[in-house]
């Protein structure tokens, strides 16, 4: 049985494209050595920003022993699900974002009801955070690269809160998160915040990560990118050192 329609009002987020200017790329991607890679306008292969951010051999060891304990096809199932509803929640949010209510209605009213329940609650939680909050959009869903840091990636949503350009990173998780959890999360956030300033020359002081569980629990963590930049850099280093060049 598929679901009734579901109404939503646009809530006219501002345009601020144009203001802060990113080079016209692509960000066509590859497959290479098992990891996502994406194709800088020279050819570069460059490493993805959540492939590097993320790369962490203890966390990998924690993972395999997780799917050994409770099963291989069951984490499998588990892993799918949390893939599927982030997904939907960020199509939501990309669309409610650029006030397109229709390709919102569209997203929710081909799929059943027991199968948006938690994705709708999921993206209701951070909808009802961006009307409070966001003022304008800078850019969102946009590749981007960076040749000094050799890695590159497609960040969220760049807005204005308080006056200020911040980057926003939307996250998922089936339960809460401590902040010692996130700091991949972070350090994502602070590597796209850097390159949007490589390219654009504008500084961009400030992360915001929300992350809904799926029963509806919102977190916000924010934070100052220069806090944050040396570890991030450092990470760079670490996964070309112990992966790259190895």
């Amino acid at each position: 049985m598929k679901s009734t329609s579901f109404t939503f009002k646009s809530n006219s987020f501002p345009s601020l494209s144009g203001e802060i200017e990113l080079p016209d790329y692509n960000g066509k991607t590859v497959n290479k050595n098992g990891k996502r890679h994406y194709v800088t306008p020279k050819g570069t292969k460059l490493p993805s920003v959540s492939t590097v951010m993320g790369y962490d051999p203890k966390k990998l060891d924690t993972l395999e022993a997780w799917r050994k304990r409770i099963g291989h096809e069951k984490a499998a199932k588990i892993t799918k699900e949390s893939q599927n509803y982030g997904t939907m929640m960020h199509n939501c949010l990309e669309h409610y974002l650029s006030n397109d209510v229709d390709a919102l209605h569209e997203e929710f009213s081909k799929k059943d009801k027991a199968e948006i329940y938690t994705p709708m609650s999921m993206f209701n939680t951070i909808k009802e955070f961006c009307d409070r909050y966001v003022e304008g959009i800078y850019d969102q869903e946009r590749p981007i690269y960076s040749n000094r840091l050799g890695i590159a990636g497609r960040f969220d949503v760049l807005c204005k809160m308080h006056g200020v350009p911040v980057i926003m990173d939307f996250k998922n998780s089936r339960r809460p998160k401590k902040k010692e959890w996130v700091k991949g999360y972070i350090l994502q956030s602070t590597a796209y915040a850097q390159m949007i300033t490589e390219h654009s020359g504008v500084k961009v002081e400030w992360y915001v990560i929300p992350i809904v569980s799926f029963s509806g629990e919102l977190q916000v963590f924010t934070g100052r990118i220069s806090d944050n930049v040396k570890k991030m850099e450092d990470q760079v280093r670490k996964y070309y050192d112990e992966v790259v060049f190895k």
